[in-house]
């Protein structure tokens, strides 16, 4: 099953999140409610193997590099698939260290600019 998840953040609209996720064939979306950090903790442990998970960028379902790293840990674990669509990134794709590393700036940012808001 495709399932999006999605956050309301001061730069990424919902509005624009939940287009993306029905552009992309999302059966399901899940939106996380406000003040609410482990609705995607829960919502990853519910998913089953074979499911696919799809953000929109990395910052919507990670707020820092070591959420990052265990939420793909995570996934990696239980065999799901995490797509992030605005970041070109693919889990099941064999990933390179350096694949990574070119997607951490972008990251970063977003991260910045979460946590000045």
């Amino acid at each position: 099953m495709k399932i999006g998840y999605a956050k309301q953040t001061f730069k990424y609209l919902l509005s624009e999140q939940l287009a993306m996720l029905k552009v992309h064939n999302c059966t399901k979306v899940h939106i996380q409610p406000i003040n609410n950090s482990s609705y995607k903790r829960e919502l990853i442990q519910q998913l089953e193997a074979g499911d696919i998970l799809v953000v929109t960028r990395f910052i919507i379902i990670a707020n820092d590099l070591q959420e990052l790293l265990q939420i793909l840990d995570q996934v990696e674990q239980k065999q799901i698939e995490l797509e992030v669509i605005q970041q070109e990134f693919n889990s099941t794709k064999s990933i390179q260290l350096q694949d990574i590393l070119s997607l951490l700036p972008q990251f970063i940012e977003d991260v910045r600019y979460q946590s000045k808001s």
